[in-house]
């Protein structure tokens, strides 16, 4: 139940642009606090420890053979872009671990155009690898990212592990061939005093996304950034500077998109 994978691991582009970085003490704790207009936010990932997960991977083939037509390894990340080549990746911190405070987090993973229109989102407890949700999908409006959640019928245990895989279904007849990626999510629990805080600001705001960061709570931050960026100038560089922080500067201008309706019944334990 644990694949091994092909791994290429992905290169960063890093633009020169300065910033100025905020943390959460700077700011008034006010739900109205605002920034000023056009003054550049910085929301940067603290580095993080090697826990043993897979290396965060661009799919190369996770079973087999690859299903693209084209041969992603040993070619830079730069000759992808140039050739909008950029291979199904996923937005994890650089130990490929997501850690959350909700029992039914989500992933987002960039799925690049594709003739293939079937995929496979699962999640197994870590430990005794048992599925603990597992569901098909159908592939729609691609190339983009995408972000896969887990309903609130499924419910992560805090202090347990558990492995999240996507699968592009190449060939259903012969699913040695699907292509993917993998990682892991961590349940974890805040202080009293961080609670407290995060209580006292705006919720699904730039001044909450700060404090989530602080504690290296990557679910949280992504999804309160992915929801803003559209439509906040200062979520939008705040969000290049997430990826960028974690060398996944190449893909902080990709739209995210509607995509991937369920097709089959979810398993749920």
């Amino acid at each position: 139940m644990n694949p091994k994978m092909n791994i290429l691991q992905i290169k960063a582009l890093t633009g020169g642009i300065s910033t100025i970085i905020f943390t959460a003490a700077s700011l008034p704790i006010s739900t109205s606090a605002q920034l000023s207009p056009g003054m550049r936010v910085s929301l940067r990932f603290p580095p993080v420890a090697e826990r043993g997960a897979p290396p965060r991977t661009i799919g190369t083939g996770v079973r087999g053979p690859a299903c693209r037509t084209q041969d992603y390894k040993n070619v830079p990340l730069s000759t992808m872009l140039a050739d909008s080549r950029i291979p199904l990746t996923a937005l994890t911190p650089e130990n490929n671990v997501v850690k959350t405070l909700s029992a039914h987090p989500s992933i987002y993973v960039y799925v690049p155009k594709t003739k293939d229109k079937q995929a496979e989102f699962r999640v197994l407890e870590l430990q005794t690898e048992t599925v603990v949700y597992k569901s098909q999908l159908a592939l729609s409006n691609t190339p983009g990212i995408v972000k896969l959640s887990l309903p609130a019928s499924v419910q992560l245990d805090a202090g347990k592990i558990y492995q999240w895989q996507f699968f592009v279904i190449c060939d259903p007849n012969n699913r040695e061939a699907d292509e993917g990626v993998e990682g892991w999510f961590e349940r974890a629990t805040l202080s009293t005093d961080k609670a407290t805080s995060i209580q006292q600001v705006e919720p699904g705001s730039l001044e909450q996304a700060r404090l989530y960061v602080e504690d290296g709570l990557w679910d949280e931050t992504l999804n309160i950034l992915a929801n803003l960026r559209d439509r906040n100038p200062q979520a939008q560089a705040a969000w290049v500077d997430l990826l960028d922080s974690v060398q996944l500067g190449a893909l902080a201008k990709v739209s995210i998109i509607d995509c991937c309706r369920i097709t089959s019944s979810p398993t749920e334990n």
